[in-house]
């Protein structure tokens, strides 16, 4: 008996069909990779809100981290947040700042020097400046610190901190007038309502920028950018401001270095006169006014 043999025969038309289905869906991929890689803006732009939003939790998981003392995850968390957004400099900010706390002033400066590229035709260079004072304070560098203090003062936006940090750098290079001077001057900005408008649109100003409001963005800058504030500032009540100022660690500290600064002259009366200024305005640092061992 002879058997034959069944074959069979694909069917061309669904070969044909199978083929294009497979095509379709590598061009598909193909193209997808190609987009994801070339990053179009169009792309960028769509993919902007979700990035940002990453990045600030990232930003805010950091920031917790480092009140924590926890310095070397904070690192991780800032580096990932600048990582999805670029733009987000709050993030490169406190990333070289949590290296100034760890003592890693190598990456802390090469840190802050790539905030002060972004910013370098930008009024918020003062941070940039602020950023490098803080850098060298910690060097004990005093000269170098204070060079950058002045520069964060001379863009006209340095408050009552950078005049304080200043001054107080000034003293230590043994120059008694100009920390005198800087410091009475970090005074008298401190209790200013210029002070405090100053800083409620620059906090303002940050928020618009973390949340990429473009719109509202524009508006702090152009008045951090008005030199005339006296029209806006009338919104601020003075007995409010007296009312803040009943504990203040800004005037504390003020008052601290200018009772320092007249002990070392054997001013005594005055130097009694500023500590009891500082234990008006921040109690906390009545340790310090003992260190002193002045008798104030």
């Amino acid at each position: 008996m002879k058997h034959s043999a069944n074959t069979s025969k694909a069917n061309p038309k669904v070969d044909r069909y199978v083929f294009y289905v497979v095509a379709f869906i590598w061009i598909i991929i193909i193209l997808f990779a190609i987009t994801t890689l070339i990053q179009p803006v169009w792309l960028v732009e769509i993919s902007k809100p979700g990035r940002r939003v990453e990045s600030n939790a990232s930003l805010e998981e950091g920031n917790k981290l480092m009140y924590a003392g926890k310095y070397k995850d904070a690192v991780v968390n800032y580096q990932f947040a600048f990582s999805v957004d670029s733009t987000n400099y709050d993030a490169l900010g406190n990333m070289g700042i949590a290296f100034l706390y760890m003592g890693d002033y190598k990456n802390a400066e090469k840190t802050f020097l790539q905030l002060g590229d972004i910013f370098k035709n930008d009024y918020r260079i003062e941070i940039f400046y602020m950023n490098m004072g803080e850098l060298y304070e910690r060097k004990k560098q005093p000269e170098k610190a204070f060079e950058f203090y002045l520069k964060a003062i001379e863009t006209g936006n340095g408050g009552s901190y950078i005049h304080r940090k200043a001054g107080y750098m000034a003293f230590l290079m043994g120059n008694d007038s100009l920390a005198i001077g800087l410091i009475q001057e970090s005074v008298e900005l401190t209790k200013s309502l210029e002070h405090y408008y100053d800083e409620a649109v620059f906090n303002a100003f940050q928020v618009a920028n973390n949340d990429n409001d473009t719109a509202n963005i524009r508006i702090f800058e152009a008045m951090l950018r008005n030199s005339s504030k006296t029209e806006s500032m009338i919104r601020f009540d003075e007995h409010i401001l007296d009312l803040w100022l009943q504990n203040s660690k800004d005037l504390g500290y003020a008052y601290l270095y200018l009772a320092e600064i007249m002990v070392t002259q054997n001013r005594l009366d005055e130097a009694r006169t500023y500590a009891a200024q500082c234990r008006r305005y921040a109690p906390d640092l009545n340790s310090k006014l003992i260190a002193l061992n002045a008798n104030l």
